[in-house]
């Protein structure tokens, strides 16, 4: 019985499973199943190669949507120097050059650690000034000048301003008002800026950044101030201050950016800042890549005009530089304009034009050599009129220091540029540097016109070569400028007189360099510098025939000093000299003092000095009616002129 039910079972088997247990069915489902395989396999191929070879797209993205925006111009050249091209050229490229990146890393990083860093030096020039102009006022207070401007009628923002009766001094979100009785002078008003509703600024005395004005008739006292933590906004802030035991908030006005620097002219304020624009996700919203500020009790968000905004044809920054002018009594906006990669220029201000300047770096390929070179390019802006009025700009070799080594007299702009030029061959095996007379950094001249704008006289690299402009002045149809690479300082004598034989000498080389050069009257010059980095000094030069000489120095080891040219008080008339410092040395470590050195009978000597706390930068010193007044954020010290030795 079961040999049958095992037989019935072998009749039950499909015949299908019979059929592909042959020999010749297996052949053909192997086959099939390669077929897939292979096909399978080319797609992976071919999926692989769209992945890894298809190029990337290298050209820059339209923007042609927002042709109908009054600044597609702006939005145009900002959206070419925001774009990247892609450094590989398909995935592929990318993937090995990851790798590549991964095994190089490590010898990269010891190849950076041998590069040398050029030194960078902040530079000061000298001020030639309209000190003691006086001012009567309805109620009998007179203003007078202590900041030592550079150019006559235009008054630079200080943290100090003074009447006959009253000093006026800023600092750290307080103004403080003081009486002016010799040694019964004494604190009589003070407004703290920051306990004002919306203004959102933390208070931090260490940080804050201003410069402040005070009207002719004495009622008013502007305050452009920020705060370096809260990166991006700044504020103008007017004051009544007719009673200096009350004083009152007036008016406000806010702007996106970095303050940089301030003019007041005829009673109007012009107001100099930066403004970074970072790239936008989108090009709807103007003030996202277009500088604004924010006036009428705080609440209208002015965006300036496309009609207002200059760039040059390539971008060297997405940063503005931005000028406003404003009423000094009501803070109203008169005018505004601004320049499109002007990113932090120098900035030179004549009787009815700025001068803002735009450093960069230009490559040009020859057919053997690539040569590089600092330019820059000097754009003048005329605020004569009710408006600003764009005259063009030049476009000069060297990159300038800062607005001393500039200059405006009978309608030639004399500019001094530090120049730096490399010439780089190409060849097979490589790129070689070319070393001659004409490359590496020196210092140059040129003389341009204001209304035509063009170089009518030039001496280019005049100084050994290495050496950049440290300091400069120009007094009329000369001038002299200071070079130095380290601790030597030639001084150079220019004759201007004749544009088209400028004429130059080497007056001598003094120890040390100057970081400011000053014209301080009867023939003398100062220069405030540096012996070595451990070692500033002051000292006091003339001329003796064809020779600028040292009359007499002072120096002082183991110390530091400011190098905010408004930090130092210049008494022309009477021959004094005052500035903090902080010295290092045995007795004196960590200690902050005040020395007032005095010049006379060709002999420099400290005729006073006393602990003084403060910031060295912020310390402000005037002589008013035999008696000379200190100020630093922490304190007025009166010192009788009898006292000095």
């Amino acid at each position: 019985m079961k040999r049958q039910s095992w037989l019935l079972a072998l009749n039950n088997i499909d015949e299908k499973y019979i059929e592909e247990a042959k020999p010749s069915s297996v052949k053909k489902f192997k086959r099939k199943k390669t077929l897939v395989l292979l096909a399978a396999s080319m797609a992976v191929m071919f999926a692989l190669n769209l992945v890894l070879f298809i190029p990337y797209r290298a050209q820059i993205p339209t923007v042609l949507k927002y042709s109908g925006s009054e600044y597609y111009e702006v939005i145009d050249k900002l959206n070419t120097y925001f774009y990247e091209p892609p450094k590989y050229k398909n995935n592929f490229e990318a993937l090995i050059g990851g790798l590549s990146n991964i095994f190089l890393a490590a010898s990269k990083n010891a190849a950076d650690e041998r590069i040398e860093l050029e030194d960078s030096f902040e530079m000061s020039g000298d001020m030639l000034g309209d000190a003691g102009i006086n001012s009567p006022t309805e109620n009998g207070e007179n203003y007078e000048e202590v900041t030592d401007n550079q150019v006559k009628g235009v008054i630079e923002g200080d943290l100090f301003k003074r009447s006959d009766k009253y000093i006026y001094y800023y600092d750290g979100g307080y103004l403080s008002i003081y009486s002016i009785e010799g040694k019964d002078s004494k604190r009589v008003g003070c407004f703290n800026i920051y306990e004002r509703k919306n203004v959102d600024m933390q208070q931090n005395r260490a940080d804050d950044y201003a410069e402040m004005f005070l009207s002719k008739d004495c009622k008013t006292v502007t305050i452009i101030y920020c705060n370096n933590k809260l990166s991006g906004r700044f504020y103008v802030v007017s004051l009544d201050v007719t009673n200096p035991a009350n004083v009152e908030f007036k008016n406000i006005v806010k702007y996106d950016g970095e303050f940089v620097s301030s003019r007041k002219v005829d009673g109007k304020l012009y107001i100099v800042s930066n403004y970074y624009a970072k790239e936008p996700d989108n090009y709807k919203n103007a003030k996202e890549y277009v500088p604004s500020y924010t006036t009428e009790n705080e609440t209208k968000i002015n965006i300036i005009s496309a009609d207002n905004i200059y760039s040059p044809d390539v971008l060297s920054s997405s940063g503005y530089t931005v000028l406003t002018k404003l009423d000094e009594k009501t803070l109203n906006v008169d005018a505004d304009y601004a320049l499109l990669s002007f990113y932090y220029p120098v900035i030179y201000t004549s009787k009815d034009s700025f001068y803002f300047t735009r450093s960069y770096y230009e490559r040009k390929q020859e057919s053997e050599y690539t040569v590089g070179a600092t330019m820059t390019e000097i754009c003048r802006i005329d605020y004569s009129g009710d408006g600003f009025l764009n005259m063009g700009s030049v476009t000069v070799e060297g990159e300038v220091n800062n607005q001393y080594s500039m200059d405006e007299y009978n309608g030639i702009l004399r500019v001094f540029t530090s120049t730096d030029k490399s010439i780089i061959w190409n060849t097979e095996l490589g790129n070689y540097s070319f070393v001659s007379d004409e490359t590496g950094r020196n210092a140059s001249l040129f003389c341009i016109d204001i209304n035509t704008l063009r170089i009518v006289g030039s001496v280019e690299r005049f100084a050994p070569k290495g050496e950049n402009v440290k300091s400069a002045r120009f007094d009329g149809n000369t001038a002299y400028v200071c070079t130095a690479v380290q601790f030597t300082d030639p001084v150079y004598f220019f004759d201007l007189s004749n544009l088209d034989n400028v004429t130059y000498k080497e007056t001598g080389t003094v120890e040390g360099f100057s970081t400011s050069l000053v014209d301080f009257g009867n023939g003398y010059l100062l220069g405030i510098g540096q012996k070595d980095w451990s070692t500033p000094k002051i000292e006091i030069y003339k001329e003796e025939g064809d020779k600028v000489v040292s009359v007499s120095a002072i120096e002082m080891p183991d110390s530091n000093i400011s190098t905010d040219y408004k930090s130092y008080y210049i008494d022309r008339e009477n021959g004094y000299i005052g500035m903090g410092i902080t010295s290092y040395r045995y007795g004196y470590y960590g200690n902050i003092r005040y020395v007032i050195f005095k010049f006379e009978n060709e002999k420099l000597d400290v005729a006073y000095e006393f602990i003084f706390e403060g910031d060295l930068s912020r310390m402000r010193g005037s002589y008013i009616d035999e008696y000379i007044y200190v100020l630093s954020q922490y304190e007025l010290e009166v010192i009788p002129e009898s006292e000095l030795n």
